[in-house]
């Protein structure tokens, strides 16, 4: 008669022969798993900004509204309005654009018949930003260049005395005239400066669109993640027995 067990068996006990052993899994060498694509889902009013204000997005995996497409320079292209409120509502942008003379025309009135043509050319147009550039992109800066530190007081310098004597202060200072032409010179300083930046305007502009644009992105994924937890309250609570 076999021995009575003092102890209840547990997961680690394994005999030969035992079917509770559990088989390592096989080794392999394939290939490692593709990483996961992090896709932004752009919004229509996103998307609008971008192609409004003629700027590239700065996001590499996109997935854009219906009917909108990416130009070579990554630009969103709105679809062409077919009919309805759309179509009326974009013929009033573009008659909001045009001049005071233009606007009292008949020719370009609501329900003038130029519009059917004008956005067939419009169609082609934004057809052909598929396979050329549409826009200019700004040209490379120049890179500011590295400002040195400040001495720290009373610090040894190779090359320099350890004490060095303090300044006096200038008599000039008070001269007006000095001081005009000090102010004159720093104001052309400035013109020079801005002179090598022809495109400061540009690229200050870019970047205040894509920090909003980024920010309406964000309102927007936020604002679905609460509608779906929403969902999923309203689906765990379930309708209440009376």
């Amino acid at each position: 008669m076999a021995p009575k067990r003092e102890f209840e068996p547990s997961a680690n006990d394994h005999e030969a022969g035992s079917s509770r052993q559990v088989a390592p899994p096989p080794f392999a060498m394939g290939p490692p798993a593709p990483p996961r694509r992090d896709r932004i889902y752009v919004t229509v009013a996103v998307a609008q900004m971008f192609w409004d204000a003629g700027v590239p997005m700065p996001w590499g995996d996109v997935h854009l509204p219906h009917g909108w497409h990416l130009s070579p320079d990554r630009v969103p292209v709105p679809p062409i309005p077919g009919s309805g409120r759309a179509r009326f509502a974009e013929i009033r942008r573009r008659r909001a654009q045009l001049p005071a003379d233009l606007q009292e025309d008949p020719a370009y009135g609501d329900a003038s018949p130029n519009w059917d043509l004008w956005f067939e050319v419009e169609h082609d147009a934004r057809r052909r930003t598929c396979f050329t550039s549409a826009t200019a992109r700004p040209r490379a800066q120049p890179r500011t260049p590295a400002m040195r530190a400040g001495r720290r007081p009373g610090g040894l310098y190779i090359g320099e005395p350890q004490h060095q004597p303090q300044p006096q202060p200038q008599e000039e200072e008070d001269d007006p005239e000095l001081q005009a032409a000090l102010a004159a010179s720093r104001e052309q300083r400035d013109l020079d400066e801005l002179a090598n930046w022809p495109y400061l305007a540009e690229t200050l502009r870019a970047s205040a669109l894509e920090e909003a644009a980024r920010k309406a992105q964000e309102d927007a994924e936020a604002e679905g993640r609460d509608r779906r937890a929403a969902r999923r309250r309203r689906r765990s609570a379930g309708p209440r027995s009376g």
